[in-house]
């Protein structure tokens, strides 16, 4: 009730449809609103699979206690989801007044290239604060760069932001918008005619991003059937680390699921990959899964 009256009082729909009152997970689709527990098995994440994602929403933004049963989100995220939102508007708001003001036809080419060293640049410090996790920080940064991308159609840099800002609340266990921001991204690839190894390698780190994301709801099925797609995306690029980041987490599955020898076995094919990248962080991972 606490949660109809909210929605009544401050988000103006006149009506609210609710399956049930117990679920932790609620979620918006053509104005109507639905609930689902994503941590039931038997349907998991079954609300982010409706066609209009970026009109979901998660109560438990507003009201934390509900997730407090699982890590889906607290009120510290929920203020850093409404902060970065106010800061991308102010950073596009500004951005668009740049190039009306600046730009007058198509740039030239000094100024293409400077864009592009930008956008390299807030891409790989938005990289860096995560790695030290400075989440707040890092998510800025990536924020910037979607927007520069936008604005100056680079679909590449564009997609490539999708994915580090859905790894970025990933991290801070932002479940549902991670996996928003990365269907994004997938959607971009698959409706781009780009068919060079950036924007296929763009492909497969979405892909891998949603597998770990159904990894950690414990929808096995769903990851195995991702990492697949994502393991043979990246055997036709060639990259060693790639494959074995995927053999790992194939392995990870079955480790989950209790088969300990098909778990070793994918395990043994992502050390052989790492060992011939010379990924030492790749091989020391694999000792630990080894151990376990």
């Amino acid at each position: 009730k606490e949660i109809i009256n909210y929605l009544y009082d401050h988000c103006h729909y006149s009506a609210a449809k609710v399956d049930n009152y117990s679920p932790n997970h609620w979620y918006i689709s053509d104005n109507k609103w639905y609930v689902s527990d994503i941590y039931n098995k038997s349907a998991p994440f079954r609300c982010l699979f409706a066609k209009n994602l970026t009109k979901c929403l998660v109560i438990s933004r507003i009201f934390p206690n509900i997730a407090a049963r699982k890590r889906i989100l607290s009120s510290d995220n929920s203020m850093t989801y409404m902060l970065h939102t106010l800061t991308r508007l102010l950073w596009a708001t500004t951005l668009a007044f740049i190039l009306t003001c600046c730009q007058h036809g198509s740039p030239s080419e000094s100024e293409t290239q400077s864009i592009r060293d930008s956008l390299a640049t807030l891409r790989q410090q938005g990289k860096k604060e995560r790695d030290a996790s400075r989440y707040d920080e890092a998510l800025r940064l990536h924020i910037r760069g979607l927007d520069m991308a936008r604005a100056v159609g680079d679909s590449s840099e564009w997609i490539q932001a999708l994915n580090n800002i859905a790894t970025d609340y990933r991290r801070m266990g932002m479940l549902d918008v991670a996996q928003s921001y990365h269907y994004q991204a997938l959607s971009l690839c698959d409706e781009s005619s780009d068919t060079t190894y950036q924007m296929r390698k763009n492909r497969v780190k979405a892909l891998n991003g949603l597998g770990n994301i159904y990894l950690s709801i414990y929808s096995y099925d769903d990851a195995d059937s991702v990492f697949r797609q994502a393991l043979e995306g990246e055997h036709q690029l060639g990259s060693a680390t790639g494959q074995a980041i995927n053999y790992a987490n194939l392995g990870s599955i079955y480790s989950a699921r209790g088969d300990d020898e098909k778990a070793l076995d994918y395990y043994r094919q992502s050390m052989f990959y790492n060992k011939k990248d010379s990924n030492l962080l790749g091989m020391a991972l694999c000792h630990l899964y080894f151990g376990n």
